[in-house]
């Protein structure tokens, strides 16, 4: 497998709901450093540069392994800032050095849960299909989002999705993925063409559920995961 890819960690310092979110701990590690070993490690990435507004996570990166093309513009790094502008002002940074890549692999260092062998699935998924671009998702289990409702200003309950039945019996409902967060494995000429990381080709890395940290609730659940070994004992 050529080295085809450069990794990008991006990582706000500006997080709301926990202060400094990237900058939490597993087994001793905190996310960036996860997330910067894991790509490091690969050999599949040439390369892995951190995205950063931080001094602090910026230079934690580095040390990790990391490399980086300075810290992020004002722009880029405020809460309605789209991490696509972010991918493609990297990409563009790049190419003003000549470096030249084909794959741009994304790594929210929120999902700490990753397998040398998932990369591996999302690569040659990529290539067999000749897609623009591969998500890593896990399976629904409940609530079924056509099971799910909404609220009007007068307290109606209507489902969320239109025409849908929740009284259907759940094995009889189709089959719905949810984003994991993981993996954002994009050819670089569809993320500058198209400007998104879910081109039409998109296809899916199917994982077991992973979590997402984004509130201190998640934070201990990946906790739990990590000092107990269970990632290792369910297979992950």
């Amino acid at each position: 497998m050529n080295p085809r890819t450069i990794a990008l960690i991006p990582a706000r310092s500006g997080s709301k709901g926990i202060k400094n979110k990237n900058l939490l701990t597993l087994k001793g590690k905190t996310l960036i450093e996860w997330a910067v070993d894991f790509a490091t490690s690969h050999s599949a990435v040439m390369d892995t540069y951190i995205s950063t507004d931080s001094v602090e996570y910026e230079s934690l990166a580095i040390k990790s392994g990391a490399k980086s093309l300075g810290l992020r513009k004002q722009e880029l790094s405020l809460d309605s800032s789209k991490t696509i502008d972010l991918a493609l002002n990297f990409i563009q940074q790049l190419k003003d050095q000549s470096i030249q890549f084909e794959y741009l692999l994304l790594l929210q260092p929120t999902s700490p849960i990753r397998f040398k062998t998932e990369l591996d699935s999302a690569i040659e998924i990529i290539e067999k299909y000749k897609s623009d671009a591969v998500v890593s998702v896990s399976e629904i289990e409940d609530p079924h989002p056509m099971k799910v409702k909404k609220i009007d200003a007068e307290l109606n309950l209507t489902s969320f999705i239109s025409h849908s039945d929740s009284e259907t019996p759940r094995q009889a409902l189709p089959k719905s993925y949810k984003l994991t967060g993981a993996y954002y494995l994009n050819r670089v000429e569809s993320l500058i063409r198209e400007k998104t990381f879910f081109p039409k080709s998109t296809k899916a890395l199917v994982t077991k559920d992973r979590v997402n940290i984004d509130s201190l609730t998640d934070y201990e659940f990946a906790k739990f995961l990590f000092e107990s070994d269970k990632i290792k004992q369910d297979g992950f």
